[in-house]
C-alpha cells in the first residue's frame, strides 16, 4: 500500500519558484545530458558552479564532495540573480535534459522491496510554490525516476570517490592536485553512467501539470 498517494494530484503552475529557492546538485549523468543542450557559443562549465560545505547542506549525502585544490566542494547549477541560470522568466530552457532531481521535484519518493513506490511526501511543502491539487501522476513514473536516480547517483559517487583517492595520492607525492575544469571535464568526457529513456519525467506524466 502506498502512503501518501494525495500528493500524486500535484500539479505545477510553471511559476518557477522551485528554481529560485533551491540549488541543485548535478551528476554526472546530468552533465552528460547538459552537454547535449548546450548552444555553440556555450561551455557545459557556464551552467555549473561549486559550493563549499558551509553553503550547502549536505548532511545526508557527504560522497558528492569533490576534492579540489581550494578544499571540498559540490557541483551544482549556476544560479545568477534571478535564480537558476537555465530559467527563462518562469520556465526551464533545457527542460527535457534538466537534472534528475529536478524531474522529480518535488516528490519525496521511497521505494518498497518490490521497486515500487512505498511512501511519498512532499518537498516543496518547505518553500513557496504555487502548484494546484488537480493533478494526475502515475506512480509508476515516480518509481522508474527513483530508480534511474539511484542508480546515477551511485556510478557518481563511485567517480567521485575515485578522483578523491586520485587526488590523495596526489598530494602524498607531492603532485599538483587537479583542479575544477579537469573534473567537470572527465565527466564530459562520458565516463559515467546515464540510464536509458533519460528524458522522461513525472511531471510529463501528469495529466494536468505545466512543468
Amino acid at each position: 500500500m502506498t502512503h501518501g498517494t494525495r500528493h500524486l494530484r500535484f500539479n505545477c503552475t510553471a511559476c518557477g519558484k522551485c528554481c529560485r529557492e533551491f540549488r541543485v546538485p548535478v551528476t554526472g549523468a546530468d552533465v552528460t545530458r547538459l552537454t547535449a543542450a548546450l548552444s555553440s557559443s556555450e561551455t557545459i562549465s557556464d551552467w555549473l558552479e561549486w559550493l563549499s560545505p558551509e553553503q550547502v547542506d549536505m548532511t545526508g549525502e557527504p560522497e558528492t564532495f569533490v576534492n579540489l585544490p581550494e578544499g571540498r566542494r559540490l557541483l551544482v547549477l549556476r544560479h545568477n540573480d534571478g535564480g537558476c541560470v537555465l530559467l527563462d522568466g518562469s520556465l526551464c530552457q533545457v527542460h527535457p535534459v534538466r537534472p534528475r532531481s529536478c524531474q522529480l521535484y518535488p516528490w519525496d519518493v521511497t521505494l518498497g522491496r518490490r521497486g515500487g513506490v512505498k511512501r511519498l511526501s512532499m518537498l516543496h511543502e518547505y518553500a513557496p510554490c504555487e502548484a494546484t491539487s488537480d493533478g494526475r501522476v502515475l506512480p509508476v513514473v515516480l518509481a522508474e525516476l527513483k530508480r534511474w536516480e539511484r542508480a546515477e547517483l551511485a556510478n557518481y559517487v563511485q567517480v567521485v570517490s575515485d578522483w578523491n583517492r586520485a587526488q590523495t595520492r596526489r598530494k602524498r607525492l607531492g603532485k599538483r592536485l587537479q583542479g575544477a575544469s579537469e573534473f567537470v571535464g572527465q565527466l564530459v568526457r562520458g565516463r559515467v553512467f546515464v540510464t536509458e529513456a533519460a528524458t522522461t519525467s513525472a511531471s510529463d506524466a501528469s495529466t494536468t501539470s505545466a512543468c
